[in-house]
């Protein structure tokens, strides 16, 4: 909601693309700094909906997870509705294997099925910080997944 507005101040009300597509790449750059100094200060960090993110998915998301791995202070993160696929998930499963802060982790929306969803349960079965995972609107989730699923709260009550 309030990112279309900064959009539309920043380009103006025609909505240049490369302005827009500019901008979506310095705010990418300027949070990934951020968290990989362990800025304090940042403690909720939302790509949603990012354009650009959603054409490097696989990129974005290395890169994502690395500035995290060390990170103590961000608690929130939010990916939704972005081009995040099953590859990309192999990241999100480090990041929940590695990272200590991680309280809510926003995945609304993504591009994921079984296999990705399986990864996800395979970090979460170690994870002794995240509280809130929200998967909605994604591809169906089958019994491909749902052994790692019962690992995952088997072992993690968190």
């Amino acid at each position: 909601m309030g990112h279309e507005h900064d959009e539309e101040r920043a380009v103006g009300p025609r909505g240049d693309a490369a302005a827009v597509a500019e901008r979506q790449q310095r705010i990418f750059e300027l949070e990934q700094q951020k968290l990989a100094a362990n800025d304090a200060a940042t403690t909720s960090v939302d790509l949603s909906n990012n354009a650009l993110f959603k054409m490097k998915a696989y990129e974005y998301t290395g890169q994502l997870v690395a500035a995290l791995k060390k990170n103590t202070h961000c608690t929130t993160l939010i990916l939704k509705s972005n081009e995040i696929g099953n590859a990309e998930c192999t990241f999100l499963k480090e990041l929940l294997l590695t990272n200590t802060s991680l309280t809510t982790l926003d995945l609304e929306g993504i591009k994921i099925d079984s296999e990705g969803a399986k990864l996800i349960a395979e970090g979460i079965q170690k994870n002794k910080t995240l509280t809130t995972l929200i998967l909605l609107s994604n591809g169906t989730f089958g019994e491909g997944c749902m052994d790692a699923w019962l690992a995952a709260f088997n072992d993690n009550v968190t």
